[in-house]
């Protein structure tokens, strides 16, 4: 019997060490990237000018100014330029955003297909392409991620005037921490990892603006859109309205949906804020979280609803997102959210005359 007691306490010790045992096992884990759960949700915008026929046509700046400026420590790519560049869609701002349930190390590597990356925050490792054209240089980042709290919080770099925009990316409470670990000198910290580009990509829609105020939409490349913003900003007032029911409910293209200019002008203060709660609605059906939509939001309520002109806006397909900019992971996510805005500036047969 006292042989059979002692069995039995032994066991009863022995399990407990187990489970112990196992619970360091499946730590360390997933701090390796093992099976833990590890989000990552990204934002960003794709920007064209639609000429008087519809299709987009080459256009640049002389310098960077509002929403296009950037603060100082964001890094250029060694071998290319945005600036003073002719590019038929211009990629800005994606945003990265990490929610693990452990510490990890984690590689990034992407790529703009039809263009190039122009400038990124934390540094990336870039390669250049062999050619005439920059397009489809690939970079990559070798970064850590800590908790939100964690001490290297105070290593994030300051925002000033330049650039102060870019702030409302970091208004995401739950984002992780991003250290670069790939650079020999002072590590880097953001809350996300920041990039843009400009190439020669093609948007699924094509939107045309004749001067009888009527507003064609094409859709005529392989995806589908089904609801998009009609914005028009003018001299400190604003009109726009939401269009939905755009796809062909059986899938058939190409499909031309009408429409006529917004009528109803008002203030901005009272035109704005519904369509920022309108455009947050959507981003966060999309797949991103309320800070994240916010955060976007914030970021580009100066250039869609405060810069004069005539834009069309939408989401644009998981599937164009992808093909046009692939990302991969190592460790791979267990979920991935990818929500882009398209965001097409339309102008008159008047106005490209001029």
């Amino acid at each position: 019997m006292r042989s059979v007691m002692n069995h039995r306490r032994t066991a009863s010790n022995v399990l407990p060490a187990i489970m112990i045992w196992l619970g360091a096992i499946t730590s360390f884990a997933s701090a390796q990237g093992g099976e833990t759960a590890f989000e990552v949700h990204e934002w960003g915008t794709f920007t064209e000018v639609a000429g008087s026929d519809g299709a987009a046509v080459p256009w640049w700046t002389l310098s960077h100014r509002g929403p296009a400026e950037l603060p100082e420590f964001v890094q250029m790519n060694p071998g290319t330029a945005k600036l003073g560049h002719a590019f038929r869609t211009r990629m800005e701002t994606p945003v990265l955003y990490f929610y693990p349930s452990a510490p990890m190390s984690v590689r990034i590597d992407t790529e703009y297909k039809s263009g190039v990356i122009t400038e990124w925050f934390p540094a990336a490792v870039w390669t250049p392409a062999f050619g005439i054209t920059p397009e489809g240089s690939p970079v990559h980042w070798l970064i850590d991620l800590l908790p939100p709290g964690d001490d290297a919080k105070d290593q994030v770099p300051l925002v000033g005037e330049r650039g102060h925009h870019y702030a409302h990316a970091r208004e995401v409470p739950d984002a992780w921490l991003v250290r670069n670990t790939q650079s020999t000198e002072e590590a880097q910290v953001e809350k996300f990892i920041f990039y843009r580009g400009g190439g020669q990509s093609t948007l699924p829609l094509m939107t045309t603006n004749n001067t009888e105020g009527k507003i064609e939409i094409h859709q005529q490349y392989g995806f589908q859109v089904d609801q998009a913003w009609l914005v028009h900003p003018s001299n400190g007032s604003m009109a726009w309205k939401q269009l939905t029911g755009m796809a062909d409910p059986a899938g058939a293209l190409p499909r031309l949906f009408e429409t006529t200019l917004p009528e109803s002008t008002s203030p901005m203060a009272t035109s704005g804020p519904p369509l920022e709660a309108s455009l947050k609605s959507s981003l966060v059906d999309a797949g991103l979280s309320e800070a994240e939509a916010a955060a976007m939001v914030a970021t580009w309520s100066e250039a869609w609803l405060g810069e004069d002109g005539l834009r069309v806006l939408y989401l644009l397909p998981r599937q164009w997102i992808d093909e046009n900019l692939p990302l991969k992971f190592s460790p791979q996510p267990t979920r991935r959210e990818r929500v882009f805005v398209a965001r097409s500036e339309l102008i008159t047969p008047t106005q490209e005359e001029a």
